[in-house]
């Protein structure tokens, strides 16, 4: 009744209190390893990983985060501000995928720039765009910690 579990705790020799030392466990199909009493990488069953907190790709590599956000093309000669959250001296690329006729990314003869700020990635389509307005949009911020 129930998945198995376990776990392997390293325990801190000065403590009483375990709530809070690192363990490696397994809950259900599931390997985790928790620090400081959260969650901080999990493997599944089917192989996906999960890495809550920043990813360092190396020892000399920034940690890094990414966010997706999603929104609309603005009309030919207008423009879109799309909210990011996040300090703006701490994005380290900004990518856009527009979607155009069907499954086109992206799509031809695009004249389109942007920027960001500290509220916003603000996106520009110039008088020549050929894109339908209101064109579906993603968009894939990295950022360091």
């Amino acid at each position: 009744t129930g998945s198995p579990q376990a776990y392997l705790r390293f325990n801190d020799a000065n403590t009483t209190n375990n709530a809070n030392q690192p363990y490696i466990g397994s809950q259900g199909d599931a390997f985790t390893i928790n620090t400081g009493g959260a969650e901080a990488i999990r493997v599944e069953a089917d192989k996906d990983v999960q890495v809550n907190g920043y990813t360092k790709l190396g020892t000399d590599a920034p940690a890094v985060k990414q966010k997706v956000l999603t929104g609309s093309f603005p009309n030919a000669g207008g423009s879109t501000f799309i909210p990011h959250g996040l300090n703006a001296d701490k994005i380290l690329s900004v990518d856009i995928l527009i979607k155009f006729a069907g499954s086109h990314y992206p799509p031809e003869g695009l004249s389109s720039y942007y920027r960001f700020n500290s509220t916003d990635i603000l996106l520009f389509s110039t008088g020549t765009s050929t894109l339908p307005d209101g064109s579906p949009m993603r968009i894939l911020i990295t950022y360091q910690e």
